[in-house]
């Protein structure tokens, strides 16, 4: 048997991370916290829907930790099993947070916690045999955890089609989902030619202009912040060279970004949409319709109209259709930015950028 030495300091470990798994679930749930994790970044309210078969992480958490307590007091010998699995998983999670540029408070705390278990728990002699164990909680945990969360297109370039668009929400506090795609994509090493309509999305520049730059995107995708900053600066370089359409694609995996959209044509209706569009990009707090109201109050916008057009969801037909063109045209994560026809997936170098905006209007200015 094991000595009982940090038979106390496990125990307490283990209570800890009990307690930052439940205040990780509740992070999206109590004003209070959820405020403070936007306070810190955006990586709590992008972590806390994560599931692995169907059970949010959080939850899985919990049940480690509880698991934890139970086998510190009851048998020590399988802490040489269960400590170096959870390295492993902690590992995997790191990782993801690293890579969606989304660190989570709790996240990052409870790494803390399992690395101070990892002190404290684990056998010098057993090493090897932790090490192997660590990359089986790894692999064990992060694949599936990529691969249901639709993060696969990311690490490995393998898009999926994106699902049909969900049904309206009944409820006016809760915007409607949509769909499951992956939030910073790769970027394909070849464009490929597709036709969307305008139609009725928000555009700015000439109609006749000779390239048209269509933009899918979501307000709460970290890398679609990131593309708007290049997007926005090429918009003041080209002037009237170029159409910009604005297509709303909120990912599931975001839970307010459907409710942004529907606000951002809210704003639209009183003839502010790209002041508003720009506010909600740079916005960290959680988009609520009260929120969404005080950024439409700051505009200057009819804060009465603008909240009836939410509370109505008058704007979400316009949101589903926008949703339902980036289907058809195979976008199948955000941002996509189609030049002339040319889409390309992903956040793109500014002079990239720039780059297919001058090919394309040197292709245009050879075709008059």
């Amino acid at each position: 048997m094991r000595t009982t030495k940090n038979t106390g300091i496990l125990l307490i470990l283990g209570l800890l991370g009990l307690l930052l798994a439940g205040l990780s679930g509740l992070s999206d749930q109590v004003p209070f916290l959820a405020s403070w994790c936007a306070w810190f970044s955006g990586g709590c309210r992008q972590t806390v829907g994560f599931t692995l078969f169907s059970i949010q992480v959080w939850v899985w958490g919990a049940a480690f930790y509880a698991l934890l307590c139970l086998i510190v007091l009851v048998d020590r010998v399988l802490l040489d099993w269960l400590i170096p699995v959870a390295i492993g998983v902690e590992a995997a999670l790191v990782g993801i947070m690293i890579f969606l540029e989304a660190p989570c408070v709790f996240c990052m705390a409870n790494a803390v916690v399992v690395v101070l278990l990892g002190m404290f728990g684990l056998r010098w002699e057993m090493r090897w045999k932790s090490l192997a164990l660590i990359l089986a909680g790894f692999m064990a945990f992060g694949t599936p955890l990529v691969a249901q969360n639709g993060l696969l297109a990311k690490y490995c370039g393998n898009v999926q089609p994106a699902p049909a668009v969900a049904p309206q929400s009944t409820d006016a506090t809760r915007p409607p989902e949509a769909p499951a795609v992956s939030p910073v994509p790769i970027v394909p090493p070849v464009p490929r030619s597709v036709d969307v309509p305008v139609g009725n999305s928000q555009s700015t520049g000439p109609l006749d202009a000779p390239v048209t730059v269509t933009v899918f995107s979501d307000f709460r995708c970290p890398a679609c912040r990131r593309m708007n900053v290049v997007v926005a600066q090429a918009m003041k370089d080209y002037g009237s060279k170029v159409r910009w359409v604005f297509k709303n694609f909120p990912l599931q995996m975001h839970p307010d970004a459907a409710i942004a959209a529907e606000g951002a044509l809210c704003a639209a209706a009183q003839n502010k949409f790209w002041e508003y569009h720009d506010v909600l990009f740079t916005t960290e707090e959680t988009f609520t319709p009260d929120s969404l109201t005080g950024i439409a109050g700051n505009l200057g916008l009819d804060q009465t109209a603008f909240r009836n057009c939410l509370d109505t969801h008058a704007s979400q037909t316009q949101v589903e259709e926008e949703i339902a063109q980036g289907v058809a045209a195979k976008v199948a994560a955000v941002p996509t930015v189609i030049i002339n026809g040319q889409m390309k997936t992903g956040v793109l170098p500014a002079q990239d950028f720039k780059a297919a905006i001058d090919a394309a209007l040197a292709k245009a200015a050879t075709q008059q």
